[in-house]
Order: C-alpha cells, then sequence, then structure tokens
C-alpha cells in the first residue's frame, strides 16, 4: 500500500467511522437482520439512509427488550413475595431504559432532512421476530410490524388475516414528521412516571409522591414539541405532489399503504385540533371545566369555578407533590386561572365533544374520528 492509498484509508476510517459494508436493507426478514446487527449505535460521518436505519432498529431493539421485560416480569412478580417497592424500582429502570432510547431516536430523527430518493423501503410485514425471548413465535409477534388492512380494500398489498403482508413504503420527510413526533409523545410518558417515586415500601394513594419536578417541564416541552410536529406534518403530506409508495398519504394520492384513508374532511379536522390543542398546551389558552362541562365527558370536569379554565402548563410546571391526593376533592383548582383577552378560553372540548354527540347518532363517525386522531398522532 502505497503512502497515499494508507493516507486516504486512515482519512476514511476517521471521516466514514458511520459508514457499513451494504446499504440498509429492510425489505425482507434477512436484511433487516442483518442491517440491524451493523448498525447499533449512532456515529459520525452517517449518511441518511443509515440515520433512517438507526432508528428503526433501536426501536426494534427497545419493542424486543420491553416485551421481554413484559413477559419477564408478569411471570416473576405475579404471586411472589416481592415488595412493592421492589416491583418499583424495576420498573423505573425499564422506564428510564425505554425514556434514554427513546431520546436516541428522536435526536437522530431530528437530524433527518430527506431528499427526493433518500428514503429507505421498507416491507414491515417480512419482519417477523421472537420479540420475548421466549424461543419461539406467537401470533402476535408474526403479526406485529405487519401494517393493518383498510376496512375497505388493500390497494393490493397481499392482506390477509386483516393485515398486508406485502405492502412497501418508501420513506419520505413527511414521514420523518410523522416518526418523530410519536417519538416526542412515546418520551414524554416515561418522562413522566420517572418524575414521581414510591415513597415507602407499599403502594398506596399517598405514598405516589414527585422525586424531579425537572422531568415535568421536560414532558410538557416533549409534547408541546410533538403536537408542533404533528401539524408540520400535516402541512408537509398535503404539499405532496408524488404518488409512489406512500405512508401517510393526502386525498390526491392514491399508492398508499395506510391503514385509512384520509379525506380533505379528515385533514381540515385534523388541523382545527391541533389549531386548538398547541396554544392550550403551551399555556395561552385555558380548558373550562366549569358547571356547564358534562362530567361523563372528562373526569376533571366541574374543578374550575365558572369564568375560570384549567391551566395545562402551570399543571407541568409546578406538578402535585402527591397526585393521588392532591389532584382529589376540590386540589386540582389550584390550576385553575382566569379566562381573559390574554389566557382565552380553548374551544377543544367543544370541538370533540361535537364529534362525540355525532357518533351517539351515529357510531361510526366518532370511533372513524377517534381512529384517525390516533393514527396521525
Amino acid at each position: 500500500m502505497t503512502k497515499t492509498s494508507l493516507m486516504a484509508a486512515l482519512l476514511c476510517a476517521a471521516a466514514c467511522q458511520g459508514a457499513i459494508a451494504a446499504p440498509p436493507a429492510f425489505l425482507s426478514q434477512h436484511g433487516m437482520s442483518d442491517t440491524c446487527a451493523a448498525i447499533r449505535q449512532p456515529a459520525a460521518g452517517m449518511t441518511s439512509q443509515e440515520q433512517q436505519a438507526f432508528v428503526i432498529c433501536n426501536d426494534i431493539a427497545l419493542v424486543r427488550q420491553v416485551s421481554t421485560f413484559v413477559d419477564g416480569a408478569s411471570k416473576r412478580y405475579q404471586g411472589s413475595q416481592y415488595t412493592h417497592r421492589e416491583i418499583s424500582f424495576a420498573l423505573r429502570a425499564q422506564l428510564g431504559y425505554m425514556r434514554d432510547q427513546m431520546r436516541l431516536s428522536r435526536q437522530m430523527l431530528e437530524r433527518i432532512q430527506l431528499r427526493p430518493g433518500e428514503g429507505l423501503a421498507l416491507k414491515p410485514g417480512s419482519w417477523v421476530i421472537d420479540l420475548n425471548g421466549d424461543g419461539s413465535l406467537s401470533r402476535w409477534e408474526e403479526d406485529f410490524f405487519a401494517i393493518p388492512a383498510r376496512a375497505h380494500g388493500t390497494d393490493g398489498h397481499g392482506a390477509s388475516s386483516g393485515f398486508q403482508r406485502d405492502a412497501v413504503i418508501e420513506l419520505d420527510q413527511s414521514d420523518i414528521y410523522w416518526m418523530l413526533s410519536y417519538h416526542y409523545f412515546l418520551e414524554a410518558l416515561p418522562e413522566i412516571l420517572l418524575s414521581y417515586g414510591l415513597e415507602g415500601e407499599n403502594f398506596n394513594s399517598g405514598s405516589v409522591v414527585l422525586r424531579d419536578p425537572a422531568g415535568m417541564k421536560r414532558a410538557h416541552q416533549l409534547i408541546v414539541k410533538g403536537l408542533r410536529v404533528s401539524d408540520k406534518m400535516r402541512r408537509s403530506v398535503l404539499a405532496e405532489k408524488d404518488d409512489r409508495k406512500e405512508w401517510l398519504a393526502n386525498p390526491r394520492q392514491r399508492d398508499s399503504a395506510f391503514p385509512l384513508a384520509l379525506d380533505d374532511e379528515d385533514f381540515a379536522i385534523w388541523g382545527k385540533a391541533l389549531g386548538m390543542s398547541i396554544p392550550l398546551f403551551e399555556g395561552r389558552t385555558l380548558m373550562p371545566l366549569d358547571q356547564r362541562t358534562p362530567s361523563a365527558f372528562t373526569p376533571a370536569a366541574r374543578v374550575c369555578a365558572d369564568g375560570e379554565g384549567f391551566s395545562i402548563k402551570a399543571f407541568f410546571e409546578s406538578p402535585p407533590k402527591r397526585p393521588l391526593l392532591d389532584m382529589t376533592d376540590g386540589g386540582a383548582r389550584r390550576y385553575c386561572r382566569k379566562i381573559d383577552a390574554a389566557h382565552p378560553a380553548s374551544g377543544l372540548l367543544a370541538f370533540m365533544r361535537q364529534y362525540a354527540e355525532r357518533g351517539n347518532a351515529r357510531a361510526e363517525v366518532g370511533m372513524r374520528f377517534l381512529r384517525r386522531l390516533f393514527w396521525v398522532n
């Protein structure tokens, strides 16, 4: 080897440490397994496709870890002599791992800006994994990554037993936003749970106490970012002009594996819901929870006086010390604020109640709304 070629090899080793032996491949079980074996940690110099692959592989590994823990814990702690504190310690360790891995994936997703043709092609129906590590494949494991079929046809994606086995997706930037918004929300959940801990050896209504107020503030920031990215995703999907192996599709795209067909009304409702949710979580509006709020619609109803609204921002910035006690018997009123010009009432509950009432007359209307909210986050 000449000095020049040796220097080139050394420079590549330093600058190209993110490169893998073969391009990421997710169109088969074998390709997915080989790709994930090669990409285990984020690295400098990763290509756009390697960044996408890292997120997918890291999330698959997290699903395996959580499935193994849940399966083992259900057997280990059922009828055991473990104290509530010992069980709490094991759960917190898992929640901490979940949060940290979700953060790694989220931070990678924040870096990805796809140009046309850079999105990975995925065939999730081909990924069949022993998720709980028991050495066998259960039906739920065979179906876990398969995309559910649409209720009214599957666009020829090989649906069987309610799943699109042969569906292929080519990721684009809108799909990255879809993944990123979910990661913000999913990272916020363990942050909230880890903000609290068990005081004493046994669980009761007063033993759950606030340990990390900063964790609640981090969770709040994640939720707000997730809502903002969801709206960014909605606008990005609507602006798409192509129509090839889409995941989340706009009303003018037909080649989509998304389990639900979204029409113009769905996108309008989605935008309206986000337009009310974002200022509510940012603290710019307040949620009316007074005598006019039906208690059957929300457990938190009737906590504020007329002319006041619940401040979600205040709840996260000054979380209850003992939530199972502090949020009952009028304790939630400490988060009520006066509704005025600077902090008007949010129309989100009334908006959602409108669809719930429509669903009472036509069940499919309400369920349609809820299903779409879940899938588009």
